[in-house]
């Protein structure tokens, strides 16, 4: 294949599902975006099973005509089904199954042209087999009596077996990469073939593709979101932030059914989630240009239901409240086993550590307010004291945010009980391990009722305002070093005479350099800081209390994250009151058509809205000049030297948006819609492209000019938004600028900025190509000639309240992020419960009062009436989902399919996983049973050993000095609580009763060999 039409074939994924009457047999004709061939593989019409030998022109082609016209040799040919993706093949008895993804929307573009694709439509295939067995079990049916009864029950079961999992939800509910690892966190040096197994969902499905040494051409599935969201910062520069969020799926099931943990320590309804910001610091312009760079950065948490034996009652079919049942005996069972895979997964590379003086060092907030450092001093001391000298995972800090209901004086609630057994566990594992764990107690919704949103959050703020600088987030530069998946010629083949070289050595190479790992094929990531911590945010079911306190924790690191990338967020103290102040018009021409910005160019008056692009997506064509200035990729994809972002790009790279899946609210509904108008806009995006290479060639615009195209007649003209003008002739250039003081200014001249030292060296010699006039342009801050943009000083946004908070960032960045959370909570309650979140307006805090956002989300009253639908979805439904379940995941099929049945694609339920895992057996912490029987020692049970609400740490009662212990701490905890103030919520009060429980477990804690029962 050669050309442009060639390359543009090789960049593109297909499928094609072809019945050949005359043999008659059924073919899957394939073309993955990583490869330049296509592959015929073929499906045995007796047994099912792939068939595909690598040979050349018989099922490894060099076009998809020259397939079909192999296939024609046989007669005639029908085209039974088409998409973009193979998803995955299976056979279940008489009965194959072929899942293809017939239309995909491109929902992120990440560094690196990294085209992230959602599910839109979805399409299973079923083919009827000659299998043996069949015949024998149509002649049972046919003879009647005893024999045919028992063959028709055998016959329904293995058809209810095949309905279920044909109808597993999979559209707008899950998310692939061809071209890079989305199953850890970004960016993961790993390739696609080698994913994190616990977040694939389709291992089952591709293990047919893999059997025949195709495993690249069914992409890992990830069940969740992964939105992308292009913006432009208070100096009119251009950034994007992208969520991406992953739900395990060690522990699956509905919400009555997966709770707690299971025989694989994993809690139900387990959520990876990831908040990704970058913006690009150079776009190439021509084919002489210098490779693209982009500055990243990255921040991980997790959310869950608590990690202990629990389960639940269903009460009053299921109209009341459903009773929470902790189990009795070995309660904490893989509890640690969960703690510990927690910390390999996020325990800092040593590779990617620069030397102690090279290191790029998170700067710390200077002080905690009260004094405080939010519990942090525990969880550091138990690292200091030698834990973690032998085993570098042991010292990563892990914080357990409890958003359990604890119940008040006067009422008690059915989550207290469990919150009093996540305070045991946590003080049984600092003690016993030494883990270096801090436990955070905020009961949000009591809280929340009797001091409002705002409070509420501000309490939360107070207590990890020493814990989020503590854990830091990733941090680093991206650049191409060499041919990567955008080039076609350097593509693999199937063909015979490619060895079955592994995915990993066909698709990247790790690099030696220390402080560096690849990105992908030709993508080279040089890393300046790693996360160094993990926050666990924990209630009952993982839904709406973890996603809104998710939100409020991520948010100001969000900010940190900007601040360091010198995105321009934040607005002066005086710019304006609270929201909406800031102008929305389009930002001056800051930034010439290359992305980068032109130094002495004209600050700009407006700030960014969320508006931005949302304006994007509804100009089309008009956006497209600037959001694809350095060329469209296949299929008017992308461009591989555009990591800036931006919803025209994504549209240009995408086919139509199917329908909104019902997870979605109202406003993801609205986006949808704007973004299916996007893409039939990008479907024109080659018709524009000699167009966009014209407009690169002819260099920069004056400073306030750009470049737009006429929706009617196709023609370019020049808008001059300093006079406010248009005009069809292309201005003149403009004239030669002085050199920038320094290529890399933005890197070093931060306003109280963390010391880059030789780091900060090295990335600036990376960008040194970055040259000023002609094709590229400095980016030099003017901060005198911007008016609304203000330095943040490190981490400065903890030390304020929401008014402040509100009236300061950014009004786009805020509800760019809202509105992607809104969604993900929308998800994860559809996935887990079958109905939208709740309490979603708690993320609304920052929203004027107008904002469409606020329609979207779940107030008080309709939060009741999602409670009650909840309870009654699970209690008619949920039987039905697990198996929808088991089944689309490959477990538990000898319960579900009659013995006996063709079976020939099995994998091991034991999903393998990225670490060795902990010894259960050896753990004393495991073998206690809670409570403990009346009179034993240990921690006491029921709601009233549980701290009240706001209190943190654990509540261990007994008799003797632990009962004076206990009582004093109880005592303490109610002067907290009656102490409590809209200002300082858990500010001081609450610390002195963490102090005071965290001491009376040192002090009168039994060990966990004393609170095991030995009745047992």
């Amino acid at each position: 294949m050669e050309g442009a039409s060639d390359d543009a074939v090789a960049l593109s994924s297909s499928v094609s599902l072809v019945l050949v009457p005359s043999l008659p047999a059924y073919f899957v004709l394939i073309k993955s975006s990583s490869r330049r061939n296509y592959v015929l593989v073929k499906i045995n019409s007796r047994t099912g099973e792939l068939q595909f030998s690598r040979t050349r022109g018989q099922d490894v082609f060099a076009s998809e005509a020259s397939a079909f016209e192999y296939l024609r040799k046989y007669g005639p040919v029908e085209v039974v089904g088409t998409g973009r993706n193979v998803l995955g093949y299976t056979v279940i008895g008489a009965t194959s199954l072929l899942l293809l993804a017939e239309r995909v929307r491109a929902s992120a573009l990440m560094p690196g042209g990294h085209v992230v694709q959602s599910v839109a439509v979805s399409r299973w295939h079923r083919i009827g087999l000659s299998l043996d067995g069949a015949d024998a079990t149509a002649a049972a049916l046919a003879a009647g009596g005893p024999a045919a009864v028992a063959a028709a029950r055998e016959e329904a079961a293995r058809v209810a077996a095949i309905d279920k999992v044909t109808s597993f939800a999979i559209d707008g509910a899950h998310f692939f990469c061809e071209t890079l690892d989305v199953t850890r966190p970004f960016p993961s040096d790993r390739p696609v073939g080698q994913p994190s197994w616990e977040f694939v969902w389709n291992r089952w499905l591709a293990a047919s593709w893999t059997s025949v040494g195709l495993p690249h051409v069914c992409p890992p599935l990830v069940q969740g979101l992964c939105e992308e969201r292009g913006l432009v910062d208070l100096d009119g520069g251009p950034f994007s932030i992208a969520l991406l969020s992953r739900r395990g799926r060690l522990h699956v099931g509905p919400r009555y059914r997966a709770r707690g943990l299971n025989d694989m320590a994993e809690p139900g309804n387990e959520i990876e989630c990831e908040l990704v910001v970058w913006r690009t610091l150079r776009k190439s312009a021509g084919p002489s240009a210098p490779p693209p760079a982009v500055l990243w950065s990255r921040y991980v948490w997790r959310r869950g239901s608590v990690p202990l034996w629990w389960g639940v009652r269903i009460k009053g079919n299921g109209i009341g409240e459903a009773e929470i049942n902790i189990t009795r005996t070995s309660t904490f069972k893989g509890s640690r086993r969960y703690v510990r895979r927690l910390q390999k997964r996020y325990t800092p590379n040593p590779h990617l550590e620069k030397e102690s003086s090279d290191a790029f060092t998170m700067a710390p907030l200077p002080s905690a307010p009260n004094g405080s450092s939010g519990g942090y001093s525990a969880a550091a001391a138990a690292g200091q004291q030698g834990v973690g000298a032998s085993d570098p995972s042991l010292s990563v800090p892990l914080v357990f945010v409890s958003l359990l209901r604890k119940g008040t004086p006067d009422k008690d609630r059915s989550e207290s009980k469990l919150a009093s057994a996540f305070d045991t566990l946590v003080g049984c594992l600092r003690k016993e391990h030494r883990l270096p764990l801090t436990y955070i107690a905020l009961d949000w919704h009591e809280v929340d009722k009797s001091f409002g949103h705002e409070v509420t959050t501000e309490a939360f703020w107070s207590q990890v305002s020493g814990l989020l600088p503590e854990h830091g987030f990733a941090l680093g530069t991206m650049q191409r070093v060499g041919p990567d998946h955008t080039h076609a010629a350097t593509l693999f083949q199937d063909d015979g005479g490619m060895s079955r070289r592994s995915e990993h050595t066909e698709t990247q190479q790790r690099p030696t350099t220390r402080g560096e790992s690849s990105c992908g094929r030709g993508w080279t990531a040089r890393w300046l800081a790693q996360q160094k911590g993990l926050v666990r945010y924990n209630c009952a079911d993982s839904l709406d209390r973890t996603n809104v306190s998710s939100f409020f924790g991520a948010i100001q690191v969000f900010v940190e994250q900007c601040r360091v990338l010198d995105i321009a967020i934040a607005l002066q103290a005086s710019a304006g009151g609270p929201r909406g102040d800031a102008s929305s018009a389009p930002p001056a021409a800051v930034y010439g058509e290359d992305g980068v910005r032109k130094p002495g160019a004209p600050a700009t008056q407006g700030g960014s809205s969320g508006s931005v692009w949302q304006r994007d997506l509804r100009e089309g064509l008009l956006a497209m000049v600037q959001d694809l200035g350095g060329g469209a990729g296949a299929q008017g994809g992308p461009s591989a030297e555009d990591g800036a972002g931006g919803q025209a790009r994504l549209a240009a790279a995408s086919r139509p948006a199917a329908a909104s899946s019902p997870a979605l609210s109202a406003m993801s509904n609205a986006a949808s819609a704007a973004s299916a108008a996007a893409g039939a806009a990008g479907a024109a995006g080659g018709a524009l492209q000699a167009k966009l290479d014209a407009l690169d060639l002819a260099g920069p615009l004056p400073p306030g000019w750009e470049a737009k195209i006429d929706r009617t007649s196709g023609r370019v003209f020049y808008v001059d938004h300093n006079t406010k003008t248009t005009a069809w002739v292309r201005p003149p250039p403009p004239p030669p600028r002085a050199p920038a003081p320094s290529t890399h200014s933005h890197l070093v001249s931060m306003p109280s900025a963390p010391d880059l030292s030789v780091a900060a060296a090295e990335a600036g010699a990376a960008f040194a190509h970055v040259s000023v006039g002609g094709g590229g342009g400095g980016y030099v801050r003017t901060d005198a000639a911007c008016p609304q943009w203000a330095p943040l000083q490190p981490w400065d946004m903890l030390r304020a309240d929401c008014k402040t908070f509100g009236g300061r960032i950014s009004p786009g960045a805020l509800s760019a992020a809202a509105e992607l959370f809104l969604v993900n909570g929308d998800l994860a309650a559809w996935l887990y419960t079958g109905s939208q979140a709740m309490h979603s307006e708690r993320m609304l805090i920052f929203e004027p009062i107008d904002s469409k956002l606020r329609k979207a989300g779940v107030g008080l009253y309709g939060g009741i009436m999602v409670g009650i639908k909840r309870r009654l979805h699970n209690v008619l439904l949920d039987a039905d989902k697990q198996m929808q379940l088991d089944l689309f995941l490959g477990l538990k099929l000898q319960e579900y399919i009659p013995p006996g049945t063709y079976l020939p694609y099995k994998v091991d339920v034991t999903v393998p996983l990225d670490f060795p895992e902990s010894d259960d057996e050896a753990d004393p912490v495991g073998a206690i049973d809670w409570p403990p029987l009346e009179g034993a020692a240990g921690p006491a049970g029921g709601a009233g050993g549980a701290p009240g609400a706001g209190g943190a740490g654990t509540s261990v009662g007994g008799g003797g000095a632990p009962a004076a212990a206990a009582a004093a701490a109880a005592a303490a905890a109610a002067a907290a609580r009656a102490r409590f103030s809209s200002q300082d919520l858990l500010g001081a009060a609450a610390n002195a009763a963490s102090a005071a429980a965290a001491a009376m477990w040192e002090a009168a804690a039994p060990t966990p060999q004393q609170q095991v029962h030995h009745a047992r």
